[in-house]
């Protein structure tokens, strides 16, 4: 059965079993109801001379009036035009149907019918909007996903569900949109005679073939991002630049790339590395390697007033002097090309190794090391003896027993410079 509401510009299918006047009336009683739900009363129904006495019954006692249309004058019942238009919005989805599609199944494709139908069509109340939105609200396709009904296609099977020597998926129909769920799809299993309803399907059209993208457009498209990624250069990040040589070899290849797939744009500005930035907790007046000593004891170098050491502390900061280790003339060659805000180790000059503190600790000066530790923990706490009376009460320490019952102990890194407390 096909129901047009003028007002709203709607037009409606209902599946029926056969023409006897009692499937008549549940189907117009299931279009009355759904109009209702969606704030629309009708006030006249338009019928044609089949109309038997219970759907005039029904009708009435909804508190609507009837007129009966003659059977050869179809200018008065618009009805007529709507369900011409409505069969060949049905009939083009059978002309993609997919081969394996069993004939018994068009009864279950007329919902998603009702939607695309009514959402090309636009209200007569509000014609910006479609007719969908008008009835239901804007159809928003990243909730609801549509595809083509009839449409062959393999639903996911839960890898929870399935044994272990199952196959990931089988086949199906796709019927139409799963409007109560998200993001999924509503098939057909032929081999359970049964509807799922799944977020995991693929498709095979029969007759179309689906979009794809040429070998020729995947490089076009990636010479345009490496062209537009070397013409704007974002600012200077804590990893490792390219090189101007690097720069340059990425440059041509884009040159190359854009002249073999002719997109209309050869022209490229001269690119400039953004500037080095010097870490604001270190100051470098010239980068040169330093010269080998016997001593390889840490000396102090004080930072200007003006520059601070960065902590995610909330206490207030203190101003600390820094600590440069001195290394021999071997290492001096690589140590230049390491950035300079590389750390989380030490070098050791007797094991040529880069430690952290649980072998710093074993190393000799593990005094030292094990001194330092205490004095940043006492620092964040309440201090360390006389040596550190204060601390800035950043953290409290409690015994295991303390512990809350909903809560997990976890861990911390203890990372290494070289700079002593003040």
């Amino acid at each position: 059965m096909v129901l047009y509401d003028l007002d709203s510009n709607s037009i409606l299918g209902e599946p029926m079993k056969n023409r006897t006047k009692e499937e008549i009336v549940r189907a117009i009683k299931r279009l009355y109801e759904y109009l209702k739900q969606r704030g629309i009363q009708p006030k006249l129904h338009i019928l044609d001379n089949e109309a038997s006495k219970n759907l005039k019954h029904y009708i009435t006692s909804n508190d609507t009036n009837y007129q009966i249309a003659l059977p050869s004058n179809h200018c008065t019942n618009a009805a007529k035009k709507c369900i011409q238009v409505y069969k060949n919005h049905f009939m083009a989805g059978i002309c993609h149907m997919d081969p394996t599609c069993p004939i018994a199944l068009q009864c279950i494709f007329i919902p998603q019918a009702n939607i695309t139908i009514n959402l090309i069509h636009a209200s007569r109340i509000n014609p910006k909007v479609s007719v969908w939105a008008f009835l239901n609200g804007h159809f928003v396709f990243n909730r609801t996903p549509l595809a083509l009904v009839r449409t062959k296609c393999i639903i996911s099977e839960d890898p929870k569900t399935r044994g272990t020597w199952d196959v990931h998926g089988k086949d199906a129909i796709f019927i139409g949109p799963a409007l109560e769920h998200y993001c999924c799809y509503k098939v057909y299993v032929p081999t359970t005679h049964a509807e799922r309803i799944g977020d995991s399907v693929e498709f095979f059209l029969s007759y179309t073939k689906m979009p794809a993208i040429s070998s020729q457009d995947i490089v076009a498209h990636s010479a345009e991002q490496l062209s537009n990624a070397l013409q704007h250069a974002h600012p200077a990040t804590p990893y490792h630049q390219l090189g101007a040589k690097q720069i340059q070899a990425l440059q041509q290849l884009a040159e190359i790339f854009k002249t073999m797939t002719n997109t209309g744009n050869n022209t490229y500005k001269e690119y400039e590395p953004p500037p080095k930035k010097v870490p604001t907790h270190f100051k470098v007046k010239e980068m040169t390697p330093p010269l080998r000593v016997e001593n390889s004891q840490p000396h102090v170098v004080e930072d200007d007033n003006n520059i601070t050491r960065p902590s995610p502390r909330v206490a207030p900061q203190h101003n600390r002097p820094h600590v440069i280790p001195q290394c021999n003339a071997v290492y001096a060659q690589t140590m230049c090309t390491i950035p300079l805000y590389y750390v989380n180790h030490v070098y050791n000059e007797n094991t040529s190794k880069m430690e952290e503190y649980r072998q710093l600790i074993k190393g000799k000066y593990k005094e030292k090391w094990m001194e330092s530790f205490a004095n940043e923990l006492g620092h964040l706490a309440s201090g360390v003896g006389k040596r550190l009376p204060h601390g800035t009460e950043t953290i409290k320490f409690i015994l295991f027993s303390q512990v809350p019952k909903n809560k997990t102990v976890t861990y911390g890194r203890i990372v290494c410079d070289m700079w002593q407390h003040p």
